[in-house]
């Protein structure tokens, strides 16, 4: 019986119990793009982070589902999809700290383009929509680049899906070698500092320390 407790509250309690948060020994592609380089360096080092919220595992979760059913609807257009392990995992040959696991592989017309599936409000899907990819979000931006370097290809495709309409929109990407080697050497850098970086601001409640995980451990 739960004698008139909340349900939701019971099971946001239990989503964040059971949520392990592993930390990672290398520097994602999915985080290069942080303008932060200090809170790249925190997650590299493995400190402690703020636990997510039952709200927050949610939507992380809500994303894969939905980008599992959006790699579905790509198959329809009937090009090979490669998205098992074998073709995902990925690291750039010099600084092989420098990882990342691509959504998929499109095979069109003899060549691999590299697939990555997004999701966001309708105010964030508008935003990529008037503005394109690179301008909506440099952090994805510099993913996709990342991608593309690893992988040796030149063009990616990023999909996003708005979750108030169901709307897709998409962006061809072409690779940019010079971007790609900026990446390369900020992830070298951070991965070789036995000191944190910069802080990228001096005030806990600029915007980006705001929502970081790592808020405590750099501003105390």
């Amino acid at each position: 019986m739960l004698k008139g407790q909340s349900i939701s509250k019971l099971i946001d309690e239990a989503v964040v119990k059971s949520h392990v948060d592993e930390n990672r020994d290398y520097i994602g592609s999915s985080s290069i793009g942080n303008p932060c380089s200090r809170a790249i360096w925190y997650a590299y080092k493995g400190h402690e982070k703020k636990p997510l919220t039952a709200k927050q595992i949610r939507t992380f979760e809500m994303g894969k589902i939905l980008e599992e059913m959006i790699k579905e609807q790509v198959r329809l257009l009937g090009f090979p999809l490669n998205d098992g392990s074998q073709f995902t995992a990925c690291y750039d040959d010099e600084v092989k700290v420098f990882q990342g696991n691509v959504d998929g592989l499109l095979e069109i017309n003899g060549r691999y383009v590299v697939l990555e599936i997004k999701t966001a409000n309708d105010a964030n899907f508008q935003a990529f929509f008037k503005k394109g990819l690179k301008a909506w979000s440099p952090s994805y931006y510099a993913q996709v680049q990342a991608y593309m370097g690893m992988k040796g290809v030149s063009e990616a495709y990023i999909v996003v899906l708005n979750k108030n309409t169901a709307e897709l929109h998409d962006e061809h990407v072409q690779f940019d070698d010079i971007f790609y080697h900026e990446l390369k050497a900020k992830a070298k850098i951070i991965s070789e500092a036995e000191d944190p970086p910069e802080r990228i601001n001096k005030s806990p409640l600029f915007y980006v320390c705001g929502m970081c995980q790592y808020k405590e451990v750099c501003h105390g």
